[in-house]
């Protein structure tokens, strides 16, 4: 219920934003920071990296906040304009490297970034992501978006379709399958079985 509230609370001010409210922009801007700011830490496991994103992903959201016609969809079309940011700065880096130039990424889970898993309080950080590293590998390039933005980042399985551009049910397909991969994990399923006890 509080979060059916909260998504019409950001569909109701994503709505006056895009008419040029600039503090409903600011208020969704507060609202949404953290959650941006979290998957693009993970994803680059750089905090200083990830803050730059997020300031670029919230401008650009900024500049075109106008061309939003479905306000309801807006948290899926930010996390559409945050995958498109590190693809971009993905290509950036791949050229850096092929020009020989030192890139200052870090790499890995990231060192200084609030823990998403706060579920599993008692679990060590820099073992649970690197259990869930583990895990990631054995997924498709897909899937391991789709279950990250879904069980990592917290989104609606609308949401995920929006931010990648896919159906919902390409999304559903994908989920399926990387959610049975984790249930035969069987070496993740027993490390989170013993951190329950």
């Amino acid at each position: 219920m509080r979060e059916q509230v909260f998504d019409q609370d950001l569909t109701a001010l994503a709505r006056s934003a895009a008419a040029g409210n600039q503090a409903a922009f600011a208020a969704l801007a507060e609202s949404c920071h953290a959650r941006i700011f979290r998957y693009l830490a993970r994803k680059t496991g750089s905090r200083h990296l990830a803050e730059d994103l997020t300031q670029d992903v919230f401008v650009k959201a900024l500049r075109h906040i106008g061309r939003l016609t479905e306000p309801e969809r807006f948290v899926g079309w930010l996390y559409g304009i945050a995958l498109n940011r590190l693809r971009d700065h993905a290509r950036h880096l791949k050229l850096r490297r092929l020009l020989f130039l030192p890139s200052g990424n870090g790499s890995g889970p990231p060192e200084d970034v609030p823990d998403p898993a706060d579920d599993l309080a008692e679990v060590g950080r820099k073992e649970f992501w690197q259990r869930v590293a583990e895990f990631s590998a054995g997924l498709s390039a897909r899937e391991r978006e789709v279950f990250g933005l879904r069980f990592l980042d917290g989104l609606q399985l609308s949401e995920v379709a929006e931010a990648l551009g896919v159906s919902q049910s390409a999304v559903k397909t994908h989920l399926s399958r990387a959610v049975a991969k984790f249930r035969d994990d069987t070496a993740f399923m027993a490390f989170l079985e013993g951190e329950r006890r």
